[in-house]
């Protein structure tokens, strides 16, 4: 899985503590997700993109087409 979270992070100028703050996780649990080494759930991944309006599609890297949600 080509997970993107650290890009769209980064793209939005969030720390680490600040990603795990909006999706409700502690920092070492969303630094396990970015690093690939759990998968993240599907509630925590809506809430990420919410935030950072942008597709779950893109950021599950199942699609290159980095849209907005609005």
């Amino acid at each position: 899985m080509k997970l993107r979270l650290k890009q769209i992070r980064k793209k939005n100028k969030l720390t680490r503590k600040e990603s795990a703050d909006v999706i409700g996780v502690s920092i070492v649990r969303y630094t396990l997700y970015e690093n690939k080494l759990i998968r993240i759930n599907t509630k925590e991944l809506s809430k990420f993109c919410q935030y950072c309006n942008i597709s779950c599609d893109y950021v599950l890297g199942l699609t290159d087409d980095y849209k907005t949600l609005y």
